[in-house]
């Protein structure tokens, strides 16, 4: 396939100046460019909000939209705009380099590539939030996923292409948690690779994203509930990348409380559902300092701290995920993991074993105590 251009799509709610900046980076890129490029913002900001992009639309060149769905369906409404054969999303608080077209567009002569990602840099003053997101939790390396692999499992699409008649035989991107979504870019990567395309990795096609734009603590864990929900449905439709995990310690301290209730209203004392509360924290709290020590003996303390903090943030993603099956009524799932790629096999079996002797440990320690107390 020639691409003889490429259409873009900015899906966005609100955040009028970083989709200023945004359109303005993408109006310089295709002046940059020697192919044609359509610009499409799809939009459901409040009236005055709304307003203000369009207007910044009609100043940079772009194609303003205002539809009132979810940001799947954003996309799949931006790609029955294009009049392109490579369609480009990018997320609305991103600025793209110059040569952002050229470098999505220059892999797509060969008709096994279905995709192209690009490389999403963080910029702006680091914080433990931003630091956290950004480098210690596990499910945000595929932003970095150029720079180290050449063909990816899937990416995020803060900055990744596909081809327009691929996008159109996976029928777009599937919503599973509307309005925000979650892992909705995860799903569309795998089943492109399912009809036989790859995802070519380029790192010469930048983006850089603030990391202001991230939010604070309540943004943080939010978004790893969010996440963690979604991961159910990745488990339901990809079995042969579900893996058997290392117990959850949410499920483990569910069993303990439960356990501790039945004997307490049996027994008449409750000193066992308050003692499984003290093994959970004394788990996590373990978990964290062996994060924050492994950390400290390559970086600073600073970022030992985020190290273990991220701990915390991923007991949230796995409350989400439990949760999740619980509603959807898929307790099967609840010992599996997915994995999107090999490479994260090592580090979850590293932190597996870490979960599994804080448990170890926490059971001791609440143990002494019990006997102590008795």
């Amino acid at each position: 396939m020639i691409a003889q251009g490429i259409s873009v799509i900015v899906p966005t709610k609100g955040r009028t100046e970083y989709v200023k900046e945004t359109l303005l980076s993408l109006a310089a890129a295709r002046e940059h460019c020697s192919k044609s490029a359509q610009i499409i913002v799809v939009d459901d900001s409040s009236e005055n909000e709304a307003r203000q992009i369009k207007a910044i639309c009609e100043t940079s060149g772009a194609e303003y939209f205002y539809y009132r769905r979810g940001i799947s369906h954003k996309r799949n409404f931006g790609i029955s705009q294009a009049r392109f054969p490579v369609v480009l999303f990018i997320d609305s608080d991103c600025k793209v380099d110059t040569d952002i077209f050229s470098e999505h567009l220059k892999y797509y002569s060969d008709d096994n590539i279905g995709g192209c990602l690009g490389l999403t840099e963080f910029t702006g003053k680091k914080t433990m939030v931003s630091e956290a997101v950004t480098e210690k939790i596990p499910i945000m390396p595929p932003h970095q996923f150029a720079k180290h692999v050449e063909y990816a499992p899937w990416g995020p699409c803060t900055n990744i292409s596909f081809r327009r008649d691929v996008l159109e035989q996976v029928q777009g991107f599937a919503s599973f948690l509307p309005p925000k979504e979650g892992s909705e870019d995860v799903d569309i990567g795998y089943r492109v690779r399912q009809l036989g395309c790859k995802i070519k990795c380029n790192p010469n096609a930048v983006v850089s994203h603030p990391r202001e734009a991230l939010g604070g603590w309540n943004s943080l864990i939010e978004r790893a509930f969010r996440w963690g929900r979604a991961e159910t449905y990745l488990l339901a439709r990809y079995s042969k990348s579900s893996y058997l995990d290392a117990p959850k310690s949410a499920i483990v301290f569910g069993i303990l409380l439960v356990t501790g209730a039945c004997v307490g209203v049996l027994g008449q004392t409750f000193s066992l559902a308050l003692l499984s509360l003290l093994w959970y924290v004394t788990a996590i709290v373990f978990q964290c300092f062996v994060a924050f020590h492994s950390e400290l003996r390559r970086t600073s303390w600073q970022e030992a701290i985020c190290s273990s903090l991220s701990v915390i943030v991923d007991s949230v993603f796995e409350i989400g995920t439990i949760a999740e099956c619980f509603y959807r009524r898929r307790l099967r799932l609840l010992p599996f993991k997915f994995i999107y790629e090999e490479g994260q096999l090592s580090s979850r079996w590293h932190r597996g074993m870490i979960r599994i002797w804080s448990f170890v440990i926490a059971f001791v320690i609440i143990f002494v105590v019990y006997i102590i107390l008795l």
